[in-house]
């Protein structure tokens, strides 16, 4: 007896209503147990044994503490969307913290958490030391405003009024708010020292240096005088000439660089000078 097209649309109808509802059995039932464990998982998370309770600080010189530890404290009283605790000590945010860290407090050099007795959380930190000053960038004058730079040339907190040349100062553009800028390139900073640190063998007593745009230096002696030399030039280079051309003139070679109005050395082997008078 042959099969209406009636009949078979009718079971297939059939057999598709049953899939669905076994889907949705199914689904329903994975949907349940989601539920559940994720419940369980949030309750496991915010059990108290299972929280940090206690935030150390180590390594600060400048920075308090209380301010550190209030900082990290903001952060891991927050949740991952809005049910997993931030301060439970299986899911904690280091890298949020440590990057936290050194975005807001420009001082620190570097910042470790580590994890101990169970719900202690550990920050070491390291903070940068002045090296000199930064001071805006025109050339030096009477309301110079300063800010510490570490030995890397890197400018990380405002610094108070000083009086003398208590720390050597640097000048020279920096674009916007010079506070966690480098002032010059790593190399170039380095060149830099290095050759300051050269004019002082030389007894020539640098106090600030102001680096133009165009990449004329200016290095301030203690005297009033100045050495004008120029970035492209090899550094060790110029001051083996400077040293030659100092000991070579009877007004120089003494060490008395007072009445210096100014040394250049931007010409080559020729090292051009006058005095005041």
């Amino acid at each position: 007896m042959p099969v209406s097209r009636t009949n078979i649309g009718a079971a297939f109808y059939l057999r598709r209503e049953r899939r669905k509802k076994i889907f949705k059995l199914w689904f329903g039932a994975i949907l349940i147990i989601f539920i559940i464990l994720s419940a369980a998982v949030a309750a496991l998370a915010r059990a108290e044994k299972f929280r940090i309770n206690l935030v150390k600080v180590s390594g600060n010189l400048v920075l308090s503490e209380k301010e550190i530890v209030a900082f990290a404290g903001e952060i891991l009283k927050r949740s991952y969307l809005g049910v997993f605790p931030k301060d439970n000590v299986f899911i904690y945010p280091e890298e949020t913290l440590v990057s936290g860290l050194l975005e807001k407090y420009k001082r620190l050099k570097s910042a470790e958490i580590s994890l101990s007795d169970g719900q202690v959380l550990n920050i070491k930190v390291e903070e940068r030391k002045p090296f000199a000053l930064w001071c805006g960038a025109k050339e030096p004058g009477d309301a110079d405003k300063c800010f510490f730079m570490d030995d890397e040339g890197y400018v990380f907190s405002p610094a108070p009024d000083f009086s003398g040349s208590v720390f050597f100062r640097y000048y020279g553009l920096i674009e916007e708010n010079p506070l966690g800028r480098q002032f010059l390139t790593s190399q170039k900073f380095e060149n830099l020292k290095f050759f300051t640190e050269g004019l002082k063998e030389l007894s020539l007593n640098p106090v600030s240096v102001f680096v133009g745009e165009i990449g004329v230096y200016k290095a301030y002696l203690r005297g009033g005088g100045a050495v004008i030399f120029d970035e492209s030039k090899d550094f060790g280079r110029l001051l083996q000439d400077l040293r030659l051309a100092i000991s070579g003139r009877e007004e120089l070679k003494e060490g008395d660089f007072s009445d210096l109005n100014y040394i250049d050395l931007r010409f080559g082997n020729k090292i051009f000078y006058k005095l005041k008078n």
